[in-house]
């Protein structure tokens, strides 16, 4: 297993290419702190061909994913969890201090669309491959306040005994469905106040040979 702890942002130029080609299941983290922002450049690409690679994009800032940088997991989770853009958490005694907190929350979004310049905690626009030939596909979560998936955004969570568990921006109707959420725990994932799915992107999470398609929320 690695992890990477940054501060600051994190940055994977274009070509940068993590091959994990021996050796069992692993895990890659992926930590910046300080506000950091954790960016794949086009053709940035991490990919496993022997066992599962499970990988964790944790930024304390944004997560930005652009065309045709490439994770290939080999049927390991993938999570992304953007802080970015998320209220800090405010202790409140009264009801004076609620709506004081409230007005400036609404001020503050007011500036943001006139000024047209917030940016989503995370953007993809990449491909994600939790696919498996011989299993059930794996797993992705895309966690944060605001979440945009451009037009060349892949998301591919097939299996040949069943489809996998795709998850962009919280889990079945927010956690609240015992019998269909994906997670035990109903606040396990983040909720997303906003999710924008472009023209052309896609996610699938099929069955290719028997057994049941998977989740996508």
């Amino acid at each position: 297993n690695v992890t990477n702890l940054v501060s600051g942002d994190m940055i994977w130029a274009s070509g940068v290419v993590l091959s994990k080609t021996a050796g069992g299941d692993a895990t890659l983290t992926l930590t910046t702190t300080d506000a950091g922002d954790i960016v794949f450049q086009p053709g940035a690409r991490i990919e496993s061909t022997a066992g599962q690679l499970a990988v964790v994009l944790n930024a304390d800032g944004r997560i930005d994913i652009a065309s045709s940088a490439v994770f290939i997991t080999n049927g390991g989770a993938t999570r992304f969890r953007a802080a970015g853009n998320l209220p800090p958490e405010v202790e409140t005694e009264t009801d004076q201090d609620l709506t004081a907190l409230a007005s400036d929350a609404a001020d503050s979004a007011e500036e943001s669309d006139e000024s047209g310049s917030a940016e989503p905690s995370i953007r993809f626009a990449g491909t994600i491959d939790v696919s498996s030939d011989d299993s059930v596909g794996g797993l992705v979560t895309l966690e944060g306040r605001d979440i945009v998936l451009a037009a060349t955004a892949r998301i591919d969570a097939t299996g040949a005994t069943g489809g996998g568990d795709v998850l962009v921006g919280g889990d079945w109707q927010g956690g609240t469905n015992k019998e269909r959420r994906v997670f035990d725990d109903p606040d396990a994932l983040q909720q997303a106040t906003i999710v924008t799915m472009d023209s052309g992107a896609l996610i699938d999470a099929s069955a290719t040979e028997n057994g049941d398609g998977g989740t996508v929320v």
